[in-house]
């Protein structure tokens, strides 16, 4: 509930008509807030405004009429007004407003150290309160005599959820003053691990041990030992990393995450040009709403900002000795094998598959395996789930669930939407998990996870050990290095199906470091994928495309429900799936899949949807953003939209954040027409075969269910998987 405090001017007296006499003076000068005071007037119907102050919550109002506070600021003072308004009967008089008071702070507060309740003095920095407790903060440019100036970035601290609702966060001990109730950690894992980093990046090339034997820089080696031990316990870095001395603050990232993601994770400080890059909160990056999109990696000019690099994992597995080497395995996705000769010399868009294909055998793998193949599985389980869910009514609309980045917005940010009047809505991203959303996405896997289970069937049955081969991924994307990690998609017995992910920009780095020719390619060295994941039919190979995993599935749902074939002739029914989209924007459009059937023709309401911003848009447009609110619209959406494609990424993986970077305007288009080259290339439109595997081993090697989706939905869920593999 909002509360608006007002005070109206004051009104003429009837018996003697005569208007209360009041000073003179001199009407104060308008201003903005002056202005939204008479927007106020309006709006809610009054004679006369003069002053307007909010009772908390603030959040809505103060962006329809300016600060929680007054309207009327210090510089434009109020209209002149009663201080104290006389009571009838003679009672004392009342106060009609009062000055802002200061706030008065305690003498001490009472804060939590480590797990430990402790009162210090309100004055005391976060770090002094440390430190007089005894527990160790590293620091590098701070010293008590003089003013902090947390250049350093060195002494942060975790601060966990106190009384007052404060979510969690990393501060900068020296800068920040303790507050009641304040919990503080200084033993947290990522602050000790955000610590050493900002270390590494403030001293740069010069090495700690150069600065011995300094009492100070005894006990930073000491901590940088500590922290590195825990280190190497499991502690490994985001898919996305920062290298501070690369950052000319051009500002791109921050306008990318920003503007065209809608994501707002990174900034700029001007203030420290030796940390310039800052994540939100200063937080690590892997504890705030990123989602890995990489669309900050793909713009930045000097890789301040890029993804982590897997290359010398994958090189020391290709230059092991004969006896100690495993089985190595490529397989790349449908874009990487067209983009990746961007950064080997060959214009967009004119890269055949066949030459990616040499160069990686060039390269050293033993196998090349098509993701594309597994991407046809995709399309099959999915366009069967969508007539299952169809049918049985729900949940509907289904969303696709290859794009990980697409799968981490869903876990980690969405839209509350909070209406204060009956036109005036606010949006605020709220940081938290919606079991609601997850529950609508297909339970399929990734074609890139369906491929690293299928290759590990596969070696099962031919009796080759999962510690004897080594499977790398060559993608367009770098939310797949985090999607590698997540248990669900793990095997039964712990292991990851895929080893390392490498992005097109890494790729094109290991195959120079290989000494790869790209030039004479293929020469001596076969230009076809390895069997028995070498053929694809059109829908595998659009998977790359914004719009081409909509339109693969419809295309096997179209052949399923009107015993149709789709060819060259009639695919065309799907064009509307291909449109470029601007951010923001989306398709919205209705598909009929049997109208030869004979019987009345059905059709599909779909929307395809790329960019983070458009996604955040779309939810917010059909109300599923709030939980409560796609609850009570379910079955209405579900009628207007029942299928979903969603690419975290501005035209999907051929707008990956792991693609090579480019300033061409028309980059995306040619990428777009050499995806769709393939498919009118292919012998088969749709895919054939899909009898392989039983219902239950695509159950167990192609589909998972997310770990915090409760008992009831999964229950439901597995009834559609068994019925959508049977395919």
């Amino acid at each position: 509930m909002i509360g608006l405090g007002l005070i109206t001017a004051p009104q003429r007296n009837s018996a003697t008509n005569k208007q209360t006499k009041k000073p003179r003076r001199r009407k104060p000068q308008s201003c903005e807030n002056c202005a939204r005071a008479q927007f106020a007037k309006k709006l809610l119907g009054l004679p006369s405004v003069r002053a307007v102050f909010f009772v908390l919550p603030p959040v809505e109002i103060s962006l329809l009429f300016g600060p929680p506070f007054l309207i009327h600021s210090a510089r434009c003072p109020p209209p002149p007004m009663n201080i104290f308004k006389r009571q009838s009967h003679g009672a004392p008089p009342r106060p009609e407003y009062l000055l802002p008071q200061k706030e008065v702070r305690p003498e001490k507060v009472v804060i939590t150290l480590n797990g430990r309740e402790m009162k210090v003095p309100s004055s005391w920095t976060v770090l002094r309160a440390c430190r007089e407790a005894g527990a160790y903060v590293p620091t590098l440019c701070h010293h008590p005599a003089v003013q902090p100036t947390g250049q350093c970035g060195v002494c942060v601290v975790m601060l966990e959820e106190d009384t007052h609702g404060a979510g969690r966060q990393m501060v900068l001990s020296c800068k920040t003053v303790v507050e009641q109730g304040m919990r503080i950690v200084t033993t947290s894992t990522e602050a000790m691990h955000q610590a050493q980093r900002s270390l590494q990046e403030y001293l740069g090339p010069r090495p700690l041990e150069s600065l011995l034997p300094a009492p100070e820089i005894e006990d930073l080696a000491r901590f940088v030992h500590m922290e590195s031990t825990i280190a190497e316990d499991g502690q490994r870095e985001y898919a996305i990393v920062r290298h501070q001395s690369k950052c000319i603050s051009c500002t791109r990232c921050v306008r990318v995450c920003t503007d065209i993601q809608d994501m707002s994770i990174l900034s700029i400080n001007y203030d420290n040009p030796q940390q310039p890059i800052v994540f939100e909160g200063n937080l690590p990056l892997h504890a705030t709403q990123c989602i890995a999109c990489g669309q900050c990696t793909v713009i930045c000019p000097t890789g301040a900002v890029a993804e982590r690099d897997d290359v010398p994992l994958v090189m020391a597995e290709l230059e092991r000795p004969a006896r100690e080497r495993k089985q190595m395995i490529a397989i790349t996705a449908p874009s990487a094998k067209f983009s990746l000769g961007e950064l080997m010399g060959d214009k967009i868009g004119e890269t055949r598959p066949g030459t990616t294909v040499a160069a990686c055998h060039s390269a050293g793998f033993d196998l090349v395996f098509d993701v594309s193949h597994a991407a046809d599985y995709t399309a099959a389980i999915e366009a069967a789930e969508l007539i299952e869910r169809i049918k049985t009514n729900g949940p509907l609309p289904m969303f696709t669930s290859c794009c990980p980045a697409w799968v981490n917005l869903v876990e980690l940010v969405t839209q509350l939407h909070l209406s204060c009047t009956s036109f005036f809505t606010v949006s605020i991203p709220q940081p938290q998990k919606f079991p609601h959303l997850r529950s609508h996405l297909s339970h399929c896997k990734s074609p890139m996870m369906m491929l690293g289970a299928l290759i590990r069937k596969w070696m099962e049955e031919r009796g080759i050990s999962r510690t004897n081969y080594y499977v790398v991924a060559i993608m367009p994307c770098t939310a797949k290095k985090e999607e590698i990690r997540r248990p669900e998609l793990r095997s039964q017995s712990g292991d990851q199906d895929i080893d390392a992910v490498l992005t097109v920009r890494e790729t094109a780095r290991m195959l120079k470091q290989r000494n790869v020719n790209w030039a004479q390619l293929p020469g001596p060295f076969s230009p076809d994928y390895d069997a028995p994941f070498d053929n694809s039919s059109g829908c595998g190979s659009i998977f790359a495309a914004s719009g081409g995993v909509m339109e693969a599935a419809l295309r096997i749902a179209y052949t399923y429900l009107s015993r149709d074939t789709v060819t060259p002739q009639n695919v065309d029914m799907f064009e509307a799936c291909r449109s470029i989209l601007r951010s923001g924007d989306w398709i919205n459009t209705k598909v009929v899949l049997d109208a030869n059937s004979g019987g009345p023709s059905r059709e599909v309401s779909v929307a395809v949807v790329s960019g983070a911003k458009s996604i955040q848009d779309f939810l917010a447009d059909k109300q599923l953003s709030d939980p409560i609110m796609a609850q009570l619209v379910q079955c209405t959406v579900g009628t207007e939209v029942q299928f979903v494609e969603c690419m975290a990424c501005p035209n999907g993986c051929i707008g990956g954040g792991g693609q090579p970077t480019s300033l061409d305007e028309n980059v995306m288009k040619k990428r777009r027409q050499s995806i769709y080259r393939m498919d009118r290339e292919r012998t088969r439109l749709t895919p054939s075969g899909l009898q392989e595997l039983t219902s239950q081993q695509a159950k167990r090697l192609l589909t998972c269910e997310p770990l915090f989706i409760n008992s009831r939905v999964a229950g439901d869920r597995s009834k559609g998987s068994s019925s959508s593999a049977c395919m």
